[in-house]
């Protein structure tokens, strides 16, 4: 294995742990403190009426945030799981582990859109970065495999 080919296994290894750590650690703090979270979103007004909304009316949306919140926070603890389980592999194929962790990544965030589509647009910017880096190091780690200029 040449020098080059080392160089982008060591980049896409680290990225791939970075981005699973980060998965782990946010999520994870979430699960820990999702009854927090829930008690400290704000209970709007009605906009019609201006009335405060009805007790078990707040409690059931609080309810429904906690239920969304452990479930999209299990699932992409699975991803972060996931690329770091790809991160420990790659040496043994590296453009096939990124390329797994890459569809495993948009795997969850498209499953996850189907089961609530409102969990989209969350971290949306996050998403992007992560989709950007995995792109980037599956073209990084082919070019080194190959030789030759990777999409």
């Amino acid at each position: 294995m040449n020098q080059e080919v080392r160089s982008a296994i060591l980049q896409a290894r680290w990225i791939l742990l970075l981005i699973g750590a980060g998965l782990l650690a946010f999520h994870g703090m979430v699960l820990a403190n999702v009854d927090k979270l829930a008690e400290s979103i704000p209970v709007p007004v009605d906009s019609k009426t201006g009335e405060m909304p009805a007790d078990d009316e707040v409690a059931a949306n609080r309810a429904r945030f906690r239920e969304l919140a452990v479930l999209t926070s299990q699932w992409n603890m699975g991803a972060g799981a996931g690329a770091v389980a790809c991160a420990a592999l790659l040496p043994l194929a590296p453009p096939a582990f990124v390329v797994i962790a890459a569809l495993f990544f948009l795997g969850v965030q498209v499953g996850l859109g189907v089961v609530e589509p409102t969990t989209i647009l969350n971290g949306i910017v996050v998403k992007i970065a992560i989709l950007a880096g995995l792109f980037t190091i599956t073209r990084k780690v082919l070019e080194a495999e190959t030789g030759q200029r990777a999409f």
